[in-house]
């Protein structure tokens, strides 16, 4: 079978390694964090490897096995074009991924006033994600909600500056690289201060295919990259303690 696929496909769908190698070592080494806020990254990790599986699959399904028993049933419930395209799985998958981000940092910064500003960006999401879905729902399927990743990247970044600032004025500042915390912060502010504007901006500034798909597959590698170096590192210091 002829799947059309060229290095670059195949270079733009390495990343889900990293994913799933990433989860697996959140799972394995689930009891080392398991009592703190960390906790709620594997859930993030679980539901983006299985939406990339899954999304991956119906697609590859439809446009391959069009008449199959899988297909078949799921054009009962959705129409073809969302089978076609599989956008619609990961803005779904966006609003929890920011959801769950919300309350790892409001488990993550002790500060009260500083965990006051996670809460009202917590209570603000659903507002956001309510009506990017009502005035652009036409879009749902062609590209990703701008206005909630928009307002779930700049709550990430507004996140970790006031985690930052918590381990620059503690005592613990000079152990942060054994912090399982620290290379998830960085790893995520990292991630969506660089992909949101490539992904926001990309037609605009004339991207062509292959650069786009180059720089977001090298923001995931780093993405996923710090997230084992972290799980790695944690899993150490915690068997030598």
């Amino acid at each position: 079978m002829n799947t059309d696929l060229n290095f670059i496909d195949y270079f733009r769908l390495s990343p889900i390694l990293l994913e799933v190698v990433a989860m697996i070592l959140a799972i394995a080494t689930y009891s080392s964090f398991k009592k703190t806020g960390a906790r709620y990254i594997i859930f993030i990790l679980i539901l983006t490897v299985l939406v990339e599986i899954l999304a991956g699959i119906v697609a590859f399904s439809y446009k391959y096995y069009e008449n199959s028993w899988l297909i078949q049933r799921l054009l009962i419930f959705l129409p073809p074009d969302f089978l076609r395209m599989n956008i619609w799985m990961f803005n779904i998958n966006c609003v929890f991924i920011f959801a769950l981000y919300l309350i790892y940092y409001h488990s993550l910064i002790q500060y009260k006033y500083d965990k006051l500003i996670i809460s009202i960006l917590a209570v603000i999401f659903p507002i956001v994600v309510l009506s990017d879905f009502y005035f652009n729902f036409e879009t749902f399927n062609r590209s990703l909600m701008r206005g909630i990743y928009i307002y779930g990247a700049l709550s990430i970044f507004i996140a970790s500056n006031l985690y930052f600032r918590m381990v620059l004025f503690s005592n613990r500042i000079h152990q942060i690289l054994l912090s399982l915390d620290f290379w998830i912060v960085l790893s995520t502010c990292c991630f969506y201060i660089t992909v949101t504007p490539v992904f926001l901006f990309a037609h605009k500034l004339h991207f062509t295919h292959l650069t786009y798909v180059v720089l977001l597959t090298v923001l995931n590698y780093m993405h996923y990259g710090l997230f084992i170096t972290g799980f790695i590192i944690n899993a150490k210091t915690s068997r030598n303690q």
